[in-house]
């Protein structure tokens, strides 16, 4: 804070280290939690690559939302609509979000 008070550190840089530290702390309180432990997850692991590989693949999963039975039967009468106004002939999606 000092720094950024006296001008040598820019508050923008500040402000995302605040936010990394938050996160950070947020992190090991989990795995404090998970694990009852005082070590966070990362430091309990016997494979560390491992874990951080796993970390980076769930990083990249698209959730899933999940559509109330009666909204689907509404999407299904608006896409068939759709079909009879431009044709039966076009590619339908296969799954709906």
């Amino acid at each position: 804070m000092k720094e950024v008070h006296e001008g040598r550190l820019d508050p923008r840089q500040a402000t995302a280290m605040a936010s990394l530290a938050g996160a950070m702390v947020k992190v090991i309180k989990a795995g404090e939690e998970e694990a009852s432990t005082d070590l966070a997850p990362q430091f309990i692991v016997s494979n560390l690559k491992q874990w951080y590989a796993e970390l980076r693949s769930l990083r990249q999963l698209t959730p899933r939302l999940e559509v109330p039975p009666e909204e689907v039967d509404k999407m299904e009468a608006n896409l068939d609509a759709f079909e009879e106004h431009y044709g039966r002939n076009i590619k339908r999606p296969k799954e709906v979000l």
